[in-house]
């Protein structure tokens, strides 16, 4: 549900966006003190100094990410983890439930040429839903439709192994 299956696209957008900006903001904050919760045993692998420099989730990914990681930098971390790489090889059925104005990941990212490839894949794209927030119903009575739906999808492969 709402993965950021390019990592270089999603970063990319958080920062060319006012809210994402503010959420990277906010993200940032929370792991530097994080970091800085734990510099005697982070220093010797980290730059401090990067670390203090941070403006970006790339150069949080650039400075913290890719080295505790053993990746040589955020853009090799970005291309390895991304999952679109992986996607051709999945044999799990898998529901990839997104939407198209989900603020961590560009429309344009979403990999449809790789569910359609792949029988395994089942792609549900909203119009609207931003990221994980499936909501249906009334402020009174939400519905959070998109869990319901994952529970369902799960209870049909359930069901389908019982008879297999």
């Amino acid at each position: 549900m709402s993965v950021p299956y390019d990592l270089a696209a999603s970063s990319a957008l958080l920062q060319s966006t006012h809210m994402g900006r503010i959420y990277s903001e906010y993200f940032m904050r929370s792991l530097r003190r994080k970091v800085l919760w734990k510099q005697n045993q982070l220093a010797q692998v980290l730059d401090m100094a990067a670390i203090a420099r941070v403006r970006s989730i790339e150069d949080l990914d650039e400075a913290v990410t890719a080295p505790l990681n053993g990746f040589n930098s955020a853009g090799d971390y970005y291309t390895q983890c991304s999952s679109t790489t992986f996607l051709a090889e999945v044999r799990v059925p898998t529901l990839m439930l997104h939407s198209e104005d989900d603020p961590f990941l560009p429309s344009d990212a979403i990999p449809h040429r790789e569910a359609e490839r792949n029988p395994a894949l089942r792609l549900l794209l909203t119009p609207s839903g931003g990221h994980v927030g499936f909501i249906g119903g009334t402020p009174w009575a939400p519905e959070f439709w998109g869990e319901i739906v994952a529970a369902r999808f799960l209870a049909h492969r359930l069901k389908s192994c019982h008879r297999e």
